[in-house]
């Protein structure tokens, strides 16, 4: 069956509570369509730049971007990676903290070792803002275009993170898909978001939208839903919404004792309107 992107009207579009308040036109769209048309998220068309400015991994992809269109032709390390003067340029600038060199554990700047920054320079090359050739990085057209609109340029780096970005590549858990769909975590977000609530009531709640994701889970040192709580929580929250400024999210050792909470970022970027309400 080949389904039009533009035109759901043939699927049903009555709130379901089993669907937490969703229609299955709504589900279907979010799942397959994000930010389309019919699709009942929607990214804001024009967001404050003093909202922009707060926002930690848009700000650490701006920079990159920046550093680029400075140096005109970046030329790579032998093995194809940034530089440690840029790592380190782009790291001490950035709002996103790695662990390991904050804790002292680390004093390295390889790009590959800082994960948000090797995820930015993913990220920036999904969107097509950045290419690699002869082992120099530039910007693309569309990246030179887009860096004197924020506004565009955060919806096509948002949109690459979510929707092309590998999330499971930098964790040793079981299963791929988990940490996909945001789309459905950013509804549940902005309609529960706004109290402080237990990680493991978004992960029951998107386990409810996809109950197979469960089987891959389960080792001799945790039972399956505590590694896939894990596994929820880095790819959802530490590794995501918590590095876009979106949540705010407690790491204890145990991570059914977690909780997190929206900030005010997210519903000023993004909006959950069904139409006809």
């Amino acid at each position: 069956m080949i389904i039009d992107p533009n035109d759901l009207s043939e699927f049903d579009d009555t709130p379901d509570e089993n669907l937490l308040g969703l229609s299955y036109r709504d589900l279907l769209a979010l799942q397959i369509f994000p930010f389309a048309q019919t699709s009942p998220l929607k990214i804001r068309k024009y967001i404050p730049v003093e909202v922009l400015d707060k926002l930690p991994f848009f700000r650490l992809c701006e920079d990159l971007l920046t550093v680029v269109a400075r140096e005109k032709s970046l030329k790579l390390t032998p093995k194809g990676s940034l530089p440690l003067k840029f790592v380190r340029e782009l790291y001490e600038n950035s709002a996103i903290p790695d662990e390991a060199i904050e804790l002292g554990i680390s004093k390295s700047f390889r790009e590959n070792e800082i994960i948000s920054i090797y995820a930015a320079r993913q990220v920036c090359t999904l969107a097509g803002l950045i290419k690699k050739r002869n082992n120099a990085l530039s910007l693309t057209i569309k990246g030179q275009k887009l860096r004197t609109d924020r506004s565009a340029l955060f919806a096509k780096i948002l949109y690459a993170h979510v929707w092309d970005f590998d999330t499971w590549q930098f964790d040793g858990y079981p299963d791929r898909a988990t940490g996909m769909g945001n789309h459905i975590i950013w509804y549940m977000l902005l309609k529960y978001g706004q109290e402080e609530r237990s990680t493991m009531f978004y992960a029951d709640n998107y386990l409810s939208f996809f109950p197979e994701l469960i089987d891959a889970f389960g080792s001799d040192y945790a039972p399956p839903i505590l590694q896939f709580l894990r596994c929820f929580e880095v790819r959802v929250f530490y590794r995501f919404n918590d590095w876009w400024g979106f949540t705010e999210t407690t790491n204890n050792r145990h991570s059914e004792a977690n909780t997190t909470k929206t900030t005010s970022l997210l519903p000023a970027v993004l909006e959950f309107a069904r139409r006809g309400s």
